[in-house]
């Protein structure tokens, strides 16, 4: 992170194209109902016997309370800093050391996809492939919310449904019909309806994730 002084002003946002926690960056601000301006990094093009100097797929600027600029670099970094920074109510995310926060820990170490795979998956893919991954956590995702009937954890929309909504745009890319996990397209449809998931997905609308 680096810091300079500055104006407050609005929230700058740069991510690569087809970089799915982009996307889901972008639903945490439109969840929170942050103004910000987007900004597409443009992939680095490698010359013939030029090194490729790799930059980060996402960053953010913002001007904190002291009215000091702040950059953050990475998808992991970026997300902590806007939960801790605009989500004090917890309208997307639980209290520290709560039992929600803890689950949600298990369904999104910072929007990884889940760690647990499923024990009767039934093996319709070859294994490693995107299609078997993208299955897997599906599968857990169907069965987990066969549970709770609404969202992942804690009976409201959080950080854990958000890191879930790439896998679930781009399931036809990799080759699974999510119309075998009912459950998912039903969350899936009910999520679609909320103001900031739209403004999220269609600020990557150009970008396939």
């Amino acid at each position: 992170m680096s810091v300079i002084s500055e104006t407050r002003g609005c929230i700058d946002f740069y991510t690569t194209p087809g970089y799915s926690p982009g996307a889901q960056i972008a639903i945490i601000l439109g969840e929170l109902g942050l103004a910000y301006r987007f900004h597409e990094i443009k992939p680095t093009v490698k010359k013939e016997d030029t090194p490729i100097h790799h930059e980060p797929n996402a960053v953010l600027k913002d001007i904190d309370e002291a009215g000091l600029a702040v950059t953050f670099e990475g998808a992991s970094a970026i997300m902590h800093y806007l939960i801790k920074q605009y989500d004090s109510d917890h309208k997307i995310s639980f209290p520290p050391n709560s039992p929600e926060a803890e689950q949600v820990s298990t369904w999104q170490p910072f929007f990884k996809s889940p760690t647990k795979n499923p024990s009767h998956s039934p093996a319709t893919k070859e294994p490693g492939t995107k299609g078997s991954n993208t299955f897997e956590i599906l599968f857990s995702l169907n069965e987990r919310l066969r549970e709770t009937e609404d969202y992942l954890v804690g009976h409201k929309f959080s950080v854990a449904d958000i890191a879930h909504i790439p896998v679930v745009v781009t399931a036809e890319d990799a080759g699974v019909d999510i119309e075998m996990f009912p459950n998912v397209v039903s969350w899936y449809n009910n999520i679609l309806s909320r103001s900031g998931v739209e403004k999220g997905l269609a600020a990557s609308s150009s970008r396939s994730f």
